[in-house]
Order: C-alpha cells, then structure tokens, then sequence
C-alpha cells in the first residue's frame, strides 16, 4: 500500500466519497448474480474477495492518478477481476477435461483415507 502513504489524504477522500458498501458491494452482487455465481457455490467467496480486491485497488488507482470517472472505473475492474476469479477457479477442471484426466481433490472429504 505504497500508493496510501504517499497519497494517504486523497485515498481517505476517495473512500469517504465512494464507500465500498454504497459504490461497489451492491454491484458485486449484481455482477455475481448475472454470472450465476450463488451462495451455495463453492467459488462464490474466491469472486466476492476479487471484487472487493477490485475496488480497492481503483480506490488507491483513482486518488494516485486523480481520476474524477471513479464509478464507472470500479465497475469496469470489478467485472475483470471477478471474470478472472471465475476463470481461475475452473482451470483445474479444464486442463483435466482437455488431457484426458482425471480431477482429483486430496482435501475433499469423499477422498480421506483414499490415497
């Protein structure tokens, strides 16, 4: 967080005038929602975290750069980071189902004492 001690007045001001729960929580939903992405799934928590990792990241972004177009900057990465998150949760599954093999979890519990 070298970019909050530099700019650490201008990051408060960011995060007092875009606060995560009025600017980008509702709209991680919203993103979580359109991608089918619910509670119950196991992958819901890694996409949560990146859209949060996304709105901070744009808050430190915007007051290191000055950016006045805030809002929209924060749904844009959310939407990246959240497809990313998606993507990287089903590159096991992929790499198995493009070679042939077989996905096997040794900290599921289906597999205790199997191997």
């Amino acid at each position: 967080m070298k970019v909050k001690a530099v700019y650490i007045d201008r990051v408060k001001g960011y995060e007092t005038r875009y606060p995560f729960d009025k600017c980008a929580d509702r709209y991680i939903l919203e993103q979580l929602a359109i991608f089918r992405v619910l509670r119950s799934h196991d992958h819901y928590n890694d996409c949560y975290s990146a859209g949060m990792m996304a709105y901070m990241y744009s808050i430190h972004r915007c007051a290191e750069m000055s950016y006045t177009h805030v809002e929209p900057y924060i749904k844009k990465l959310i939407r990246i980071y959240i497809i990313c998150a998606l993507v990287i949760h089903d590159d096991a599954r992929n790499l198995c189902r493009e070679n042939g093999f077989r996905e096997v979890r040794l900290d599921a519990e289906t597999s205790f004492d199997k191997y």
